[in-house]
């Protein structure tokens, strides 16, 4: 093997072709795990701690931003029947919202309160009726630190989904 690396003229050609090869392998690796962790299923596996997500999960929206915070808001539907699996890869603690019926909030038909999101155009929301949070690290304003959480919101009929991650 040592021969290899100390050779005449051709062995020199094949050894840079070989150290081409290898560092092309690693750009084009690279860009594929890179794209693949940034991608919306990707992120909410890891939003709420699930190794597979359930096959009836379709993204309607998703944005992501990294700046001096990571936030992700992820708007999908998905079969009523497998909902509950979306709670089971993290500790998450919630349930049903408790509402005012007599009084909804004003200019809303629905007493419910509605998603929000500042990362997607156009976005309207709609009613939740549950919600759930996985705090993963607590606020700790003495350091600065704002915590990790991930927050799911889903409404009565438990087939459309909301979920909201922030990291400090």
């Amino acid at each position: 093997m040592g021969q290899f690396w100390r050779a005449p003229e051709k062995m020199k050609k094949l050894r840079s072709c070989l150290l081409v090869l290898v560092a092309v392998c690693t750009i084009v690796v690279g860009i594929i795990v890179y794209i693949k962790a940034t991608a919306p299923t990707s992120a909410l596996k890891a939003a709420l701690g699930l190794k597979r997500l359930p096959a009836s999960v379709e993204i309607n929206y998703f944005r992501a931003e990294s700046w001096t915070d990571y936030i992700v808001n992820i708007d999908f539907s998905i079969s009523p029947e497998d909902f509950d699996e979306l709670l089971r890869g993290g500790k998450f603690e919630g349930g049903p919202v408790e509402i005012d019926e007599a009084e909804p909030p004003s200019g809303q038909a629905d007493p419910l309160p509605t998603t929000h999101s500042f990362l997607f155009q156009d976005y309207d929301g709609w009613p939740y009726a549950a919600s759930w949070a996985w705090v993963r690290s607590p606020v700790n304003m003495e350091e600065g630190y704002y915590g990790d959480r991930s927050a799911i919101f889903v409404n009565k009929e438990r087939t459309r989904v909301f979920v909201s991650v922030t990291a400090d």
